[in-house]
This record gives C-alpha cells, structure tokens and sequence, in this order.
C-alpha cells in the first residue's frame, strides 16, 4: 500500500535527511529545478539512492544517481539557462525577476501592439487550450507519480461528449477578468484599427475605460487567482493592489499624447 503526504518538498521541518534515511530508494518526478535539487542534496546526504526522471514535450530522461557508487548527481553538470517560458507561468504563476520581465513585455504588446493575438497573454480559445496543454505538460510527472489522471486524458473517454462538455466548462472558467477590458481599452485608443489615426480619443472615457483595465489586471485577476489556490504552494502570495493605489495611477490630469 502507498501512503500519500501532500507538502512542499522544500519544507526542511518535515522533508529532510532523516525523513529520506526511511526510504531504500526514492523515485523523482518534479516540475521544477528548485525541487529537484533539493531531492537530489537529500539523498546524497541521506545515502539513499535516487532515480531521477522528467519529461519535456514527448522527450523524456532518466538518470540514477546513487553516492555509494560514485555516480554524478543533478548538480554535476550545469543546466541550460531557460530562454522559454511555458504560458501558464508567464499569465498566473511567475515565480523570478525575469518571470515579471517578460510578463511586462507581453502585456505593453497587449494593450499598445498593433496585433493583440501575437501576446502570450493575449486570450481566445486556442490560447487557453495552449495554456491547459502547458500545464498538463508540467504536471505530468506529478500526475504520474501520484496516479492523476490529466484533464487532457479525461477529455479522451468513451463518453467524448461528456468530456468535451466538461473542458469546455473548464475553459470558460479559467478565462481572464482582463481580456474584455483590454479590448475595450484599445478600442478606445483606436489601437488595430484601420483608421487608427483619425479616431478621436474621450479623455474621460479612456481614463474610465483604463481604470476598468488596471483593476481587472492588478486586483480582479490577482484575486481569482489567490480563490483557485494558485499560488499555494508558492514561496510569496502575490498582493493584489488596493482600490486607492489604482486610483492614484490614473489620477493625473494629462493624458500622454
């Protein structure tokens, strides 16, 4: 029988050398580099020996790593530093500097690029099918150390109607409380028009219009995501941004031209 424990392997109070010296042998399916380098420390000071896995897309490693017999471990060669991010980091899960960097880049491409689809945030039904697939794609070698079954997998039974309804259902839920204001917003800005130049803009409603937009970014989106338990494992919760704070952002009595 299998005795599931449900943490942060990260945590030292209970994930720790003594906890890992009860173990002839422990098996590594984690998602992120972090964790893996820690699984991979543990055993080395535990002397336990350690099968590590992953996947990327349909690629697949594995690699034994045991101290006693002197054979590298995770550490022994340097990682490529990450040039790609997946989507669903970049939109709800940014976790480093350059997370937040990139992020910034592709929302000034979703309010100010003439094509807003070509923005990793940009959302439509494709892109957040793209985003579900990216996720599963994380996931996978949680899922299948755990026995999950993936969305992706439950989508695929006899009963394809039931399960088409089902994700479907999920799309529609995981859709962002910004897209529509963003659109709206960039409508008013005359942004991707064909005659963007000859729009003439309502100070007043675009500041309205800009408010809806940075609410729904900085506080809405922040929320549902807190709701949905995004975050739970993470080191740092992100705070949303008071009401005050947006007020004060688009407080000012000039608009840029």
């Amino acid at each position: 029988s299998y005795a599931p424990h449900h943490g942060n392997v990260c945590d030292n109070s209970k994930f720790n050398v003594p906890y890992v010296q009860a173990f002839s042998l422990v098996l590594n399916a984690l998602d992120n580099v972090a964790a893996r380098r820690r699984v991979n420390r543990l055993c080395l000071a535990a002397s336990v020996p350690l099968i590590e896995a992953g996947t990327a897309g349909y690629l697949g490693q594995v690699t034994v790593i045991d101290k006693p017999s002197g054979t590298e471990c995770y550490e022994c060669q340097a990682k490529a530093t990450q040039k790609v991010y997946p989507i669903c980091t970049i939109r709800s899960t940014p976790s480093m500097p350059v997370h937040c960097i990139v992020w910034g880049k592709e929302l000034y491409k979703l309010c100010f690029g003439p094509k807003v689809e070509e923005s990793m945030l940009f959302e439509d039904e494709a892109s957040l099918r793209a985003e579900r697939e990216a996720e599963e794609n994380e996931e996978a070698g949680e899922n299948s150390h755990s026995g999950k079954e993936t969305n992706g997998n439950a989508s695929n039974k006899e009963d394809g109607e039931n399960g088409k309804d089902s994700f479907e259902g999920e799309l529609e839920g995981e859709k962002s409380t910004y897209m529509e204001h963003i659109n709206n917003l960039r409508e008013h800005m005359g942004i991707g028009s064909p005659n963007d130049n000859s729009i003439q803009i309502d100070e007043s409603k675009l500041r309205f219009v800009a408010h809806q937009s940075l609410t729904a970014l900085f506080q809405t989106e922040i929320e549902k995501q807190i709701k949905m338990d995004r975050y739970k494992t993470a080191e740092k919760v992100p705070i949303p941004l008071s009401s005050p704070d947006l007020e004060n952002a688009i407080s000012t009595d000039e608009i840029p031209p």
